[in-house]
């Protein structure tokens, strides 16, 4: 049988603190890395214009999702403009599925009257904004302005309040259960 010392015993000991913490740091560094090469990665395809592919699926299935009974204002819903009055419930869906920030900006009252609605809300993950509904603006609208808080303040705006309104809680059952039709 092997006796060892004191002295033998430390040294042991160290190299087997030393080897571990290697180890666990070495595991570390490969998350971190993911991380930096999904960021990256991320980066590359929002320079190109697009969004991440699982993204572009699941717009798809949110759009399929509205309808007249799903939109803030219903009177003005119409299946070419799919999207309209539905920012709100499609933010929290989205927020829900990819987490990320929900924000709201107000729509200058310029702009209120000719596109029918006060307020816009989208999300922002991973510091990249991803709106679902920016396709009820007209053309002639300054979206990206809008977004970029140029043409007024941009504030970010708590899921559980957005859920306490009754009319945006009703909304958002309806879709999310058309959702887990299509999805599940």
């Amino acid at each position: 049988m092997l006796k060892l010392n004191l002295r033998q015993l430390a040294i042991i000991g160290i190299f087997v603190m030393l080897a571990l913490s290697s180890f666990f740091a070495s595991m570390w560094y490969h998350k971190y890395k993911d991380v930096v090469l999904e960021k990256e990665r991320w980066d590359n395809i929002n320079r190109n214009g697009s969004e991440l592919p699982i993204l572009a699926v699941f717009r798809g299935y949110v759009k399929e999702s509205f309808s007249k009974d799903t939109s803030a204002d219903p009177e003005e819903w119409s299946e070419t403009n799919s999207t309209y009055g539905q920012c709100a419930v499609a933010a929290l869906v989205v927020q829900g599925f990819f987490g990320g920030e929900i924000l709201r900006a107000e729509i200058p009252e310029k702009w209120q009257d000719a596109i029918g609605f006060s307020t816009h809300y989208w999300n922002r993950i991973a510091g990249r904004d991803v709106d679902f509904t920016r396709e009820q603006f007209p053309p002639q609208f300054p979206y990206d302005d809008l977004i970029s808080e140029q043409l007024g303040h941009i504030k970010m705006v708590d899921r559980e309040d957005m859920l306490s309104d009754e009319d945006v809680a009703a909304r958002y059952r309806t879709i999310m259960k058309r959702l887990e039709k299509i999805l599940f």
